[in-house]
């Protein structure tokens, strides 16, 4: 499947979620991706033939695709704002002789602005990929349903 993640993009998604739950820490809108990693295991680990755990994925592939959608938007309210605050503090350093705490505090805030993009593209692709899991499962299951109940015919 195209739009299934890689390990090692499974592994940067998960650590910049954890990178950008910091900032969002601070605020106190932590995010909470908890049963992420069970989810695509299981969907990876999925057997054609097993009705209920490809049942069972399919409303968690549905959750977690409409969870990344709001986390999407999140993440973009949080994006914008930090570009806001960006763009202010270098309005602030180019109005004024440059001052060494206004230029440590643009360094982080374009820091944390990156990290959002970053995190936002990431999520779009997560969010695609449960998307097409959920679909994926939908058809299994129904495929497998119905060569369970016209098997004796």
């Amino acid at each position: 499947m195209s739009t299934s993640p890689k390990k090692k993009d499974g592994t940067r998604f998960q650590t910049m979620a954890r990178r950008i739950n910091v900032y969002l820490d601070k605020e106190g809108s932590p995010l909470s991706f908890e049963g992420y990693t069970e989810t695509v295991r299981n969907y990876f680990r999925l057997q054609d033939i097993d009705l209920y755990e490809t049942f069972l994925l399919i409303t968690e592939c549905n959750l977690w695709s409409n969870y990344m959608s709001e986390v999407e938007n999140i993440i973009q309210f949080h994006k914008d704002r930090v570009e806001l605050e960006t763009n202010q503090l270098e309005a602030k350093i180019s109005k004024k002789s440059p001052e060494n705490e206004l230029d440590v505090l643009h360094a982080q805030k374009k820091k944390e602005l990156q990290d959002f993009k970053l995190f936002y593209k990431q999520v779009q692709v997560q969010k695609k990929f449960f998307i097409q899991a959920h679909l994926h499962c939908k058809r299994l299951y129904a495929k497998n349903f119905h060569a369970l109940l016209y098997k004796d015919l």
